[in-house]
């Protein structure tokens, strides 16, 4: 059984039909913007890591291809380990052919061209290569007598080489864009494209902010020295904050790091990844995974699933956890499930609760595990965290109240109960009451305390796997 949540299958007849969080309307902006504009032209796909945006890109490309714009994608982060990203452009297109003939591209003519642009690729490389001259170390070596004047000589000459270097460079890049806006030309030419209009190539980068910093710049430069083309559009994929902390390591803290980043992006588009879109992906979690599976194997699923998926659309607002996150919380609740006979309600969202406790405030989760707090300490510290990320909702407290009243924890005194409920922190409906009166009973009671046990016993043995 497969336990990491895999990426969806992309139809190609309909690229969303495993769309989760209703993103295909953001496609369709974006693909009417794309028909619409004269290239050359940069585009910020902005949203946090782990917000799933590169299989909104995944999405996005297949739909592009079937309304006939061709498209590239160059995944950043898998070529920082080298210096020269004009390199890994290239490569990437040429890895590219195979799939744009595979989605109906006249690709063999735009091939031929290639070729001169990889020679010409070259070039460049080769041209801007500096010789390493260790000038100042000069005065600090024991050069013996003479050496100063062919020291010199040798110096002037490396200089004067470099000068006729810079200008090859640039009679290469010019020919190289050129080339490159020729090989867009051919690439017009496919079956899904009948009307023969223009349509440009879209070229994604994705997790640039997740590259070493220098590397990322020198990204951002090469785009535009060499890629912004008429006829190109690139799509950058990447979380505009962080790459302002790469911006800031390289260039030093007091950069102004939005005013640089605008000397290459034209237009950025927010990629939605509100509250909302945590729900949709936590009824995807309860209904479509191994941890379904599971939940169906129990009296009740149904009760079991709405009791998860609320549990984790509550913990995704209160800890603000991205679509990664919710994935790594889904896959410890399993684990957890595994360790169970028989799910009880107040098991399953327990269960959510404490592992997403653990995943943000540690110090508090080990608090629980060692019996350290109260039952009414730890409802008033969830209810603060609610409160500091989003509003509190009246049933959402209630709810956090109810399930951890199941608990066990630190005996907490008559002196200590009262001022609870006399503090204004229990609501006066009768609901309320019941739950402050169970947390009351199970203070002592030998089954709540049996029922904390078995549970602390299969959290901690969760301690022994390392998910990623």
């Amino acid at each position: 059984m497969r336990i990491r949540i895999a990426e969806p299958e992309i139809d190609k007849d309909n690229p969303f039909l495993h769309d989760k969080l209703e993103r295909k309307q953001s496609a369709i902006v974006l693909t009417q913007l794309f028909g619409n504009v004269d290239g050359p032209f940069v585009l910020c796909l902005n949203s946090a890591s782990g917000s799933g945006k590169t299989v909104f890109i995944r999405m996005l490309r297949q739909h592009l291809f079937n309304e006939g714009f061709p498209s590239i994608y160059f995944n950043a982060r898998e070529s920082d380990y080298q210096d020269n990203p004009l390199m890994a452009f290239i490569g990437e297109i040429n890895s590219g052919f195979d799939e744009l003939k595979k989605q109906g591209f006249e690709s063999e003519r735009a091939r031929k061209v290639f070729k001169k642009i990889k020679k010409t690729g070259k070039d460049i490389v080769k041209k801007s290569i500096p010789a390493v001259v260790k000038i100042a170390s000069h005065g600090t070596l024991d050069i013996e007598k003479g050496m100063d004047d062919t020291f010199s000589e040798f110096v002037s000459g490396v200089l004067e080489e470099q000068i006729k270097n810079y200008s090859a460079t640039k009679d290469h890049v010019k020919k190289f864009r050129e080339q490159l806006k020729e090989m867009v030309e051919d690439l017009q030419k496919n079956e899904n494209n009948r009307e023969q209009t223009i349509r440009p190539l879209i070229f994604f980068i994705d997790e640039l902010d997740l590259c070493r910093p220098d590397y990322a710049i020198q990204v951002l430069e090469k785009i535009q020295h060499f890629l912004e083309v008429e006829g190109i559009i690139i799509v950058l994929g990447m979380d505009m904050e962080q790459i302002g902390y790469s911006v800031k390591t390289v260039f030093g803290q007091n950069m102004k790091e939005r005013n640089y980043l605008r000397k290459f992006i034209d237009f950025e588009y927010n990629l939605t990844s509100d509250n909302y879109t945590g729900e949709l992906y936590c009824g995807y979690l309860s209904t479509e995974t191994p941890l379904t599976e599971i939940i169906n194997k129990n009296s009740n699923p149904e009760i079991l699933t709405e009791e998860l998926k609320y549990s984790a659309m509550l913990m995704a607002s209160t800890f603000s956890l991205s679509l990664r996150d919710l994935n790594l919380l889904c896959s410890s609740v399993y684990l957890f499930f595994l360790s169970c006979e028989n799910l009880r309600t107040e098991a399953v969202s327990l269960s959510v609760i404490l592992i997403s406790l653990k995943m943000r405030h540690t110090k508090l989760f080990n608090q629980v595990m060692n019996k350290e707090r109260t039952v009414l300490y730890v409802i008033n510290e969830l209810n603060k965290i609610k409160r500091e990320n989003n509003a509190v909702k009246e049933y959402d407290k209630f709810f956090i109240e109810r399930r951890i009243s199941s608990l066990s924890l630190k005996k907490f005194t008559e002196e200590e109960y009262q001022h609870q409920v006399l503090s204004g922190s229990v609501n006066t409906n009768n609901e309320h009451i019941k739950v402050y009166k169970t947390i009351k009973e199970n203070n002592r009671s030998e089954s709540a305390e049996l029922f904390t046990e078995v549970l602390i016993k299969r959290l901690k043995f969760l301690d022994s796997f390392k998910i990623n």
